[in-house]
């Protein structure tokens, strides 16, 4: 069984989603307002979160991470990059930061594709 803060947690998350625009607002909210609480709460110890069928580890002091646990980081972005992509293809992610769009075309390249992912 879960811990009690654990499915607090979780039942907020089901409340925002379930929202017209939550996810957005929660990620802003929690941008501006709660990120530096954010940095101390998690002593930069990561989350586990799965978007999409991909399990992250999450730091959130990272502005990326948190977008991403709020499941609102570049959404149309990444929709009209999956749409160039078929199961052979091979992708360049250059600039990967923590591999949201090359875990994503790995995902739709299947195994008959590459991805080569690079962060300076």
């Amino acid at each position: 069984m879960q811990p009690l803060r654990s499915r607090i947690v979780a039942r907020c998350i089901g409340f925002i989603r379930s929202i017209p625009n939550g996810p957005r607002l929660a990620a802003f909210f929690f941008d501006v307002a709660a990120g530096g609480y954010a940095r101390f709460r998690t002593r930069g110890n990561p989350l586990i979160a799965e978007r999409s069928g991909i399990a992250y580890e999450l730091n959130l002091s990272d502005d990326i991470a948190r977008r991403i646990y709020f499941d609102v980081y570049d959404q149309g972005d990444l929709a009209a990059s999956l749409a160039c992509l078929r199961p052979g293809d091979t992708v360049i992610d250059a600039g990967a930061n923590i591999g949201f769009y090359s875990l994503h075309c790995a995902k739709a390249v299947g195994e008959s594709g590459q991805v080569h992912a690079f962060e300076p």
